[in-house]
């Protein structure tokens, strides 16, 4: 499977209920920033069982958030993931009943993710005086066409470096690693033509 570089929408509830367990966004997240990894690999980097990490890849499997990767893998036993899309996603859709309380579940859970990521940072940069950071808290006012076109262009940026960024996958010796955490809402559903 081709893996894209533009967000995938998810609008499908069980799809926000399969990533709204904290561990596994936080596993979409490590194999976002990386070609592949194998579960015990992935479980180093969280501090968690490999075990439990197995059963939470299968479960994003399921979803199609991650799939294994053949090309990796020497054999059977050892088994090799990679996220279906390093882009990320967007959580679209309109929930009623109880699909909303999985939809907060899982904004909570993209939220807290966020936070976190962000204070990981802090505490390495706190006294750095060679850290550079860009921070935007921006607010745009715009037609359902403006917003549409400006996420479309948005997305059209991100691809552009993102695969800059992918053909150094194997040598990251002397690049600076950028991280930039969007994370956009609006106050109402957006019509698209």
């Amino acid at each position: 499977m081709a893996r894209k570089h533009t967000p995938t929408d998810v609008s499908d509830p069980q799809r926000w209920r399969a990533l709204a367990h904290p561990l596994r966004m936080r596993l979409v997240h490590e194999l976002q920033d990386r070609p592949a990894a194998r579960a015990a690999d992935l479980a180093e980097a969280v501090g968690e069982p490999a075990n439990s990490v197995s059963f939470h890849l299968r479960q994003l499997e399921r979803y199609g958030f991650v799939e294994q990767d053949d090309e990796h893998g020497s054999d059977r036993r050892e088994k090799w993931w990679r996220t279906t899309n390093r882009a990320g996603f967007r959580v679209t859709g309109t929930p009623d009943g109880e699909d909303q309380e999985s939809a907060r579940r899982l904004v909570q859970t993209i939220g807290a993710h966020t936070h976190a990521a962000v204070d990981d940072w802090l505490r390495v940069a706190v006294g750095d005086e060679d850290v550079t950071s860009v921070n935007h808290d921006v607010r745009f006012h715009l037609t359902d066409a403006e917003f549409v076109r400006f996420r479309s262009e948005l997305g059209e940026l991100y691809d552009r470096w993102l695969s800059v960024s992918r053909a150094h996958d194997e040598d990251r010796d002397g690049l600076v690693d950028f991280r930039d955490i969007r994370f956009g809402w609006t106050d109402r559903p957006v019509v698209e033509d």
